[in-house]
């Protein structure tokens, strides 16, 4: 049987795995519900999830290079305010990268 290191591992793995390229509307459409439970799992003093949550939360946040990303992200942050300073520096910097994203697409011709 797989230790716990193996298993988060591989839970890794799927998660990076669940938006391939070209995934992007799934992302979208599934974005609020997302967003919704990463905050929610946040607030609770859950301590196994604790140990991955950050993880968890720098696969799945949807952050999809749009303006409407970028509104998102900054509402959880939020939401976030009582969140632990790791999770909210991730999700901070989540935010941060999708506006910097958008700033450059605006950029090419």
């Amino acid at each position: 049987m797989p230790g716990l290191t193996e298993v988060y591992a591989l839970q890794r793995i799927a998660m990076a795995a669940a938006f391939p390229a070209g995934q992007g509307q799934l992302r979208e459409e599934l974005a609020e519900e997302i967003l919704a439970r990463i905050v929610q799992h946040e607030k609770e003093a859950d301590p196994t999830f604790y140990q991955r949550a950050r993880g968890f939360a720098l696969y799945l946040a949807p952050h999809n290079c749009t303006a409407a990303s970028v509104e998102r992200l900054a509402n959880l942050l939020v939401d976030f305010d009582d969140a632990r300073p790791s999770m909210l520096r991730a999700m901070t910097e989540k935010h941060e990268d999708d506006a910097l994203c958008v700033e450059r697409a605006a950029l090419l011709p």
